[in-house]
């Protein structure tokens, strides 16, 4: 028989767990804790060993967090949030300071994808007017730019 642990006991009943991501390292998972009406959600990070959960987007009202992906040295989370401008952008959650470096500030659907294996890219999607474009951010510099489409 296998052994069991729950790492995530006592959510409210008005809330659920979902999308859970695994760090590198397998120490710990980040998680995205969803309110049943749609208007508020936040990203924690669980223990694997202590199964101790820590709120890493703590906020006043209601706002969504989610979290997209883990960077490869355990050190940030990628995540999608309507908590800067009222829109869904990109940010980069610092898991130590709990401090957000928004990547996008725009007013159209943009959505956290992943981070490129070496820690130095991640990928976004930007829903513009329908279209939908991925882009590909380096971290150092900042600067981002669309992923050219295949044509047919």
């Amino acid at each position: 028989m296998r052994d069991v642990k729950h790492l995530t006991t006592g959510t409210a009943n008005d809330r659920m767990n979902v999308a859970p991501i695994w760090s590198a390292d397998g120490k710990f998972i980040v998680y995205t804790q969803d309110q049943s009406k749609g208007t508020d959600s936040n990203v924690f990070l669980v223990d694997v060993v202590s199964a101790q959960s820590t709120l890493l987007t703590p906020h006043d009202g209601e706002y969504r967090y989610s979290a997209s992906d883990v960077s490869p040295d355990g050190k940030r989370v990628l995540i999608t949030s309507n908590a800067g401008d009222g829109y869904d952008n990109v940010g980069l959650l610092d898991i130590a300071g709990k401090k957000i470096h928004w990547l996008t500030q725009d007013k159209w659907e943009i959505s956290g994808e992943s981070f490129s294996p070496d820690g130095k890219f991640l990928t976004y999607s930007a829903n513009v007017d329908g279209n939908t474009d991925l882009y590909l951010y380096e971290i150092a510099s900042g600067k981002a730019h669309a992923l050219p489409c295949r044509k047919e």
